[in-house]
């Protein structure tokens, strides 16, 4: 898998210097929605970095890469986390970096709300990440998703129908709850 990304950074940074050494005769520019000045060569070579990136994925599928025949594909566990604070019990997802069970090391945590959205909001801070990482932008991280059961309760100071929000209890759920019980079980 690291392979793949790093492929993909190669080839974008490859296809981007082509486009950066052209003729400054040839880059166009043309006025944006603000006014200013819009450099349509480095546009046209951003769309074309996405193409092909879009191409090489349809051509070699990702679990050509990293997956046996059988394997299962996965990027964390459900937790389901009872709460005192809240009195529910809170469902949380957790993605460990790649490498975690072999190791001692110590991983900082990123703490995700509306993980229950897990094929749009979680699977793309899965990807973030590990691509920051892997232009070693960042260090590997725990990524904690944390359902979202009431988010006008939740996160609001101020309930979505003019009543008292719970924000309070939330913030207090992840303090003396939520950050606790994950440096208990998890290597941070």
């Amino acid at each position: 898998m690291k392979f793949l990304f790093s492929l993909l950074i190669f080839l974008s940074d490859s296809l981007n210097s082509v486009f950066e050494n052209q003729t400054s005769e040839k880059i166009l520019l043309e006025k944006g929605m603000d006014g200013s000045p819009i450099n349509a060569h480095k546009y046209e070579a951003a769309t074309m970095k996405k193409a092909l990136a879009l191409i090489f994925l349809l051509l070699f599928p990702i679990s050509a890469f990293s997956q046996n025949d059988g394997e299962e594909i996965s990027i964390g566990k459900y937790r389901a986390v009872p709460s005192k604070v809240l009195s529910e019990n809170r469902r949380i997802l957790v993605h460990l970096p790649l490498g975690y069970e072999s190791t001692k090391l110590n991983y900082p945590v990123v703490y995700h709300l509306y993980g229950d959205y897990v094929m749009t909001y979680f699977v793309e801070a899965v990807f973030v990440l590990d691509r920051l990482h892997s232009a070693n932008k960042m260090p590997q991280v725990i990524l904690i998703g944390v359902d979202n059961t009431d988010r006008c309760r939740d996160l609001r100071p101020i309930g979505c129908d003019g009543s008292p929000g719970g924000i309070e209890n939330f913030i207090r759920y992840f303090k003396e709850e939520l950050m606790v019980l994950v440096q208990l079980t998890v290597v941070i």
